[in-house]
């Protein structure tokens, strides 16, 4: 049994002492301090096959995991490498704190609009944002900083804008719709004054053939290119990148 499976059994052992506001951990052997848990983390349990299953907040379950690892006489060298790593983590996650560093997020900024963007478009339409999305992810993990100043949607709809005019009359008109930024991007100033165009869903299938065989191919490399600065790998990366969207070609034996 693992050290921290003993710690789950010993601390269901002590649930009428755990359950007390003021629990102490020196019940352990552990310096005294007294654990007062939050009103929003409630010690609470739940019956699982006929058996009780307590449930502790982060301060009881690291005074165990201090007992296992340091106080108990079993072998804990398992209680010691988690002790360990929840205390790293730890450490960090509270210079974080201090100095109101936030972790790189990649995919924030792209989520944020496609979550601002979520059923924006009338039914019947589509919207470039949407229909490239999987393009902007595939740039997203390449590490392409997809933001405000990296908007694929912006290079695409305006390439896409100059093909629709000699086709535009063999379907319905296309329509505008609010295109609104969140406010992490500096776009957002604009908000409400901004408009991208819809287009009807007859065209979809036509949009989809013209981006594979002529967007990604002929305008996404110089697009790529004129990001290179924003990748760590610079020009190289960038033409990796672009090479991988290029259409494969089927060969004969």
């Amino acid at each position: 049994v693992s050290p921290l499976s003993r710690c789950a059994t010993a601390s269901r052992r002590t649930s009428a002492c755990a359950a007390n506001p003021n629990f102490r951990a020196s019940r352990f052997s552990i310096p005294p301090y007294t654990i007062s848990p939050p009103k929003s983390h409630p010690f609470s349990w739940n019956v699982n096959n006929g058996v009780k299953h307590y449930s502790y907040p982060d301060i009881v379950c690291m005074a165990l995991l201090e007992y296992y690892a340091f106080e108990s006489k079993s072998d804990n060298k398992k209680a010691v490498e988690s002790y360990r790593t929840f205390a790293r983590y730890g450490l960090q996650q509270f210079i974080f704190d201090a100095v109101g560093y936030q972790v790189h997020d990649k995919w924030l900024l792209h989520n944020e609009r496609q979550s601002i963007l979520r059923n924006s478009v009338p039914v019947g339409y589509f919207s470039i944002f949407h229909e490239i999305n999987p393009l902007t992810l595939d740039l997203i993990h390449a590490d392409l900083p997809v933001n405000d100043k990296t908007v694929p949607d912006v290079s695409v709809g305006s390439h896409w804008s100059k093909y629709w005019d000699p086709i535009s009359h063999n379907h319905s008109e296309r329509i505008k719709y609010k295109c609104d930024f969140p406010s992490t991007y500096r776009q957002s100033q604009a908000n409400g004054y901004i408009d991208a165009y819809a287009y009807p869903d007859s065209a979809l299938p036509e949009f989809r053939k013209w981006f594979r065989q002529v967007y990604l191919p002929t305008k996404f490399p110089a697009y790529i290119l004129s990001r290179a600065k924003v990748l760590t790998g610079g020009i190289a990366q960038a033409k990796k990148i672009a090479n991988a969207f290029t259409p494969k070609q089927l060969t004969s034996d």
